[in-house]
C-alpha cells in the first residue's frame, strides 16, 4: 500500500477549512514553541530539579503537536495552495527564531559534542580517554578560552565513560569547534545550517512544485525537530540530513549513492547501517550481482577504514559502546517487556539481581534480534522497486526503533525524510506519543515509585501500537479488495498501487 492513501482520503474539505485548520494549526505551533521558550530558563542545570516545570513544558510540547496534526492533515492542500505555504513556513522559520532564544531543555548531550570536537581539533583521540581523566588545561592551552572549556567539561554526562560517537559524527563535532570553539550555542548555528539544507532539498525533490512544498511543509513544521535540535542541539539532524539524500537517491533510481548515504550516516550514529538490507533485496531481486558484490566490497573497505581511525592512539576504543550496549536503557519499547518477562524467571530462580538483569538483557537481545531477522526477510518479497525499497527503509528504521533499549525521542528525526516523502500517519503517532517521554524527569525529581515510570511507558507505547494494529488493519483490507479487483479486471497494475 502507498502509505499517503489515508492522508489523501481526508484531503476533500472546503478551501474555507483548509485555511482554518492550516492557520490555527500554525498558530498552536508557535504558542507551544513560545511557552517552552518562556518556560526554558527555569531549566537552570544542576539546580531546582524539583521545582522544573517538566509537566508544564511537556504541556506546552503537545499543544505544538496538536497544531502540527492540523498542519499535516492539510499538507496536501497547503503545498498546492502558494499563500498557505507561506504562511506554514513563516511559522516553521518563527518557530526557529523562538527556540533560538531558549535555554536547552532537559538535554546536555551537546556538551560531549563539544568536547569530542575540541579534543579532536588538538589532534587528541577522543576514544582515547574519557573526560573525566583530562583536566581542561590539558586540551586547552589558551587562557582566555579556559573558563568556557571549563564549563563545558564539568556539563559532560557521563563523564567516566568514553566517546560512543563513530567518526562520522567527529568530523561535524571538529568543524564546529574550529568555527565556534567552546560556545555552547554554536551547535545551534550548525544545525541550523544542515536543517535549511534538508527544507532546500525536500522543496526541490517533488516532481510539480505542490509536491516539494508539502514534503517541506511536513519536516520544517515538525515540533520534534524545534526541540530536539533548535533547542536541545541533538546531532540526529545529520542522520536527517544524510538519509534525506538517501530517500531522494531511491526516488531518482540511483543505488550506488544510496549506499554512500547509508556509510555515512552509519558513521555518524551506527544505526542507519539496517538500511543496508532494503538496498541489498533490491539488487538481489533484480540479480545484480556485480553491482552489489562491488557496492559491498567498497562499503566493507571503507568501513574498516573507519573502524581503523577509531584504533589510532586510542587503548579499547569501543570501550563507550560497549558500555552503551551492555547498559543503558532507556525509554524503550518491545526491549523493556521481553527483558522483564526474562528477568522475572531469572530472579525466580535465585539468581541475583545484577545478575538476573544482566542476563535478561541479553536474552531480550536475542530473542528480538532473531524476530528482527524473520521481520527483514517478511519484507524480500515486496522490494520490487525504489518505491518499495523507500517503504521497506522506513519500517526498517521504525520497527528497529521500537525493539531496541534506548527509544530516545531524538532518534525518531531520522525517520523524518521519510514521514514528509510517504506521510505514514504511525510515523507522525509514534513522534506524537512519545513526546510524553519527558514526564520520566518529573518523576525522577520527585522521587514517585518506580512502577510510575512503567505506567508512563504505558501511555507512550500502548497508543502507538494499537493505533498500528488499526493501521495495518486498514492495509490488509485495502489488499484484498485489490486482489480483487484484479480478478475481476486482470489488471495488475491495481495490485501494484496497493502492496
Amino acid at each position: 500500500m502507498n502509505d499517503s492513501d489515508i492522508s489523501h482520503d481526508t484531503e476533500t474539505t472546503s478551501p474555507a477549512i483548509v485555511w482554518m485548520m492550516v492557520c490555527g494549526g500554525s498558530l498552536l505551533l508557535l504558542i507551544g514553541v513560545g511557552m517552552m521558550t518562556v518556560l526554558s530558563p527555569l531549566f537552570i542545570y544542576g539546580k531546582f530539579y524539583e521545582q522544573r516545570p517538566v509537566i508544564a513544558m511537556v504541556a506546552a510540547y503537545l499543544v505544538a503537536w496538536i497544531g502540527y496534526v492540523l498542519i499535516f492533515a492539510r499538507s496536501r492542500a497547503a503545498g498546492r495552495t502558494r499563500s498557505l505555504f507561506w504562511v506554514a513556513i513563516v511559522c516553521a522559520l518563527a518557530a526557529r527564531l523562538l527556540m533560538c532564544f531558549s535555554s536547552p531543555l532537559l538535554e546536555n548531550d551537546f556538551y560531549r559534542y563539544i568536547w569530542d570536537g575540541m579534543v579532536v581539533n588538538h589532534k587528541v583521540s577522543p576514544y582515547a580517554t574519557a573526560p573525566h581523566f583530562y583536566d581542561v588545561t590539558d586540551i586547552e592551552l589558551d587562557p582566555e578560552q579556559f573558563e568556557a572549556a571549563k564549563l563545558v567539561h564539568s556539563r559532560i554526562n557521563y563523564p567516566a565513560i568514553k566517546t560512543i560517537y563513530p567518526p562520522g559524527a567527529q568530523a561535524v563535532f571538529a568543524l564546529n569547534g574550529a568555527i565556534f570553539g567552546w560556545w555552547p550555542y554554536g551547535l545551534r548555528c550548525t544545525f541550523l545550517v544542515v536543517d535549511l539544507m534538508i527544507m532546500i532539498l525536500l522543496f526541490r525533490s517533488g516532481a510539480d512544485r505542490a509536491e516539494g512544498r508539502r514534503r517541506t511543509i511536513i519536516y520544517a513544521c515538525c515540533p520534534l525537530l524545534l526541540k530536539e535540535v533548535v533547542n536541545s542541539m541533538h546531532l540526529d539532524i545529520l542522520c536527517a540530513f544524510l538519509l534525506t539524500l538517501y530517500v531522494l537517491s531511491l526516488m531518482r533510481n540511483r543505488i550506488a549513492p544510496a549506499y554512500v548515504w547509508v556509510f555515512l550516516a552509519g558513521w555518524v550514529k551506527l544505526t542507519p547501517f539496517v538500511l543496508l538490507a532494503p538496498l541489498f533485496f533490491l539488487q538481489v531481486r533484480r540479480r545484480q550481482w556485480r553491482q552489489l558484490a562491488i557496492a559491498l566490497l567498497l562499503f566493507g573497505g571503507a568501513s574498516a577504514g573507519m573502524l581503523g581511525l577509531m584504533t589510532l592512539g586510542a587503548d579499547e576504543p569501543f570501550a563507550g559502546v560497549k558500555e552503551f550496549y551492555d547498559s543503558w536503557e532507556s525509554n524503550a519499547s518491545a526491549f523493556s517487556l521481553v527483558r522483564s518477562r526474562f528477568e522475572h524467571s531469572l530472579l525466580a530462580c535465585g539468581i541475583s539481581t545484577d545478575d538476573a538483569y544482566a542476563g535478561a538483557c541479553q536474552n531480550a537481545r536475542d530473542v528480538l534480534a532473531f524476530v528482527y531477522l524473520i521481520f527483514l526477510l517478511l519484507w524480500w518479497r515486496h522490494v520490487r522497486d525504489e518505491h518499495a525499497a523507500l517503504r521497506c527503509s522506513m519500517w526498517v528504521l521504525l520497527v528497529m526503533l521500537l525493539i531496541t533499549p534506548v527509544g530516545n525521542p531524538w532518534y525518531l528525526l531520522w525517520l523524518l525524510p521519510f514521514m514528509a516523502v510517504l506521510r505514514n500517519p504511525m510515523v507522525l503517532l509514534l513522534m506524537v506519543m512519545t513526546s510524553l517521554y519527558y514526564l520520566s524527569f518529573h518523576i525522577l525529581n520527585h522521587d514517585l515509585p518506580p512502577e510510575t515510570n512503567t505506567y508512563l511507558r504505558l501511555v507512550e507505547y500502548v497508543p502507538f501500537y494499537l493505533g498500528l494494529c488499526v493501521y495495518l488493519s486498514y492495509v490488509w483490507r485495502r489488499r484484498m479488495r485489490a486482489a480483487k479487483s484484479v480478478e475481476e479486471t486482470g489488471d495488475p497494475a491495481i495490485r501494484q498501487d496497493v502492496v
